[in-house]
Parts: C-alpha cells; sequence; structure tokens
C-alpha cells in the first residue's frame, strides 16, 4: 500500500498546492478506513447476503475511485482515497467465500 500511493504524495502536494503532511492523507485515509472496514466487512458476509455485501463493496469503491479522478478539490481526493480504502477489506470476505465453497483439502493453498 504504502509503495503504490507514496508517488502521489509529492504530484497531489504540487497538483493541489497543498503542504507534503497535507498530502500524506491520500496515503493515511485508506488505511484507515480499512482498518476499520475489515472486521465490519467480516462480519457482515459471514451473514446470508455475502454476494451483496461483495457486490456493494465493490460499487463503493468504484465509486470513490470516481471521486479521485475528478478534478476536485484535495479534500475530495482524500474521501475518494478514504472510500477505496474499503476494499481493503475485501480479502478477508474473500477468504470466507474461499473457505464455503472449495473443499477443506484445497482451501489451506487457496486461501
Amino acid at each position: 500500500m504504502g509503495s503504490l500511493g507514496a508517488p502521489l504524495i509529492t504530484s497531489a502536494a504540487t497538483t493541489f498546492r497543498v503542504s507534503v503532511s497535507s498530502a500524506l492523507w491520500t496515503l493515511t485515509m485508506p488505511l484507515l478506513t480499512g482498518a476499520i472496514a475489515t472486521p465490519m466487512l467480516g462480519s457482515l458476509g459471514a451473514g446470508l447476503h455475502r454476494r451483496g455485501i461483495v457486490v456493494g463493496t465493490l460499487f463503493v469503491i468504484a465509486s470513490g475511485s470516481l471521486l479521485t479522478a475528478l478534478p476536485f478539490s484535495s479534500t475530495w481526493l482524500g474521501i475518494g482515497r478514504g472510500v477505496q480504502g474499503i476494499g481493503l477489506g475485501l480479502p478477508a470476505l474473500m477468504m470466507g467465500v474461499a473457505r464455503d465453497h472449495v473443499s477443506p483439502l484445497r482451501a489451506l493453498s487457496t486461501i
């Protein structure tokens, strides 16, 4: 995550004419929202509506990507990056899906 977002910091600082410490939020926001979203998606995905949770999460991530692509202010870039961070909770959810749909012998190697 850090190696993908690190080049964004200086680019965001120069493009939006903000300080580097303000531009660091473009890297921090996805990590914060991912830390919150991971246990939430894990518990929501354990229920009957797992498919809806996955599709809804993908829709939310796509909307965050749209926010980051549009030429708004640095605040909107940070919000969009935060919304994208919800996707960091998807691997835990997908591990549960693999555990349910793959044979126990192959589940460990699949996950």
